[in-house]
């Protein structure tokens, strides 16, 4: 057991799927890892293969789907109270700032609990992306992924 545990471990470095010490091709994708630098196959020594969650609990952390539901529809009722008040007592500055501060809870800590990018895409630009689009615009972004989650442990 503990022979298995020291073994190199290989990754595609197309896809990411852990692959067997002397294939030459991904069991995954059919990548042909032989033919690239050793360097880009993710030759990781002693480390178990990424995980992804399956039970909706998260990657990063212990927030799971239903919580992420929860918060998500918290902040929203949030944000729709303080626009209804806006005209009232509210000013459109506190609705600004509700906002930005839901839109830094939803990137700062759901979704980061939630999903683990793929070694292969875990770019600055892909990350970088992905997290200004949900800052700006979470109440989409954020209904969105928490759907394809939903959908994606129900099947």
């Amino acid at each position: 057991m503990k022979q298995a545990m020291n073994e190199v471990k290989r990754f595609c470095g197309q896809c990411g799927a852990a692959a067997r010490p002397q294939a030459r091709f991904c069991g995954e994708c059919g990548f042909d890892m032989a033919a690239m630098p050793q360097a880009a196959v993710q030759i990781m020594a002693s480390e178990a293969p990424p995980s992804y969650p399956e039970s909706g609990e998260a990657a990063g952390g212990s927030l799971g789907l239903g919580k992420a539901w929860m918060i998500y529809l918290g902040a929203a009722l949030l944000c729709m109270g303080s626009l209804r008040m806006a005209s009232g007592t509210v000013t459109g500055w506190v609705t600004v700032l509700i906002y930005l501060a839901s839109s830094l809870v939803m990137t700062r800590y759901v979704m980061r609990n939630l999903i683990e990018f793929h070694p292969v895409h875990n770019t600055v630009g892909n990350v970088f992306s992905a997290k200004i689009w949900m800052f700006l615009l979470w109440p989409f972004h954020m209904l969105v992924l928490l759907f394809k989650l939903t959908v994606n442990r129900l099947l």
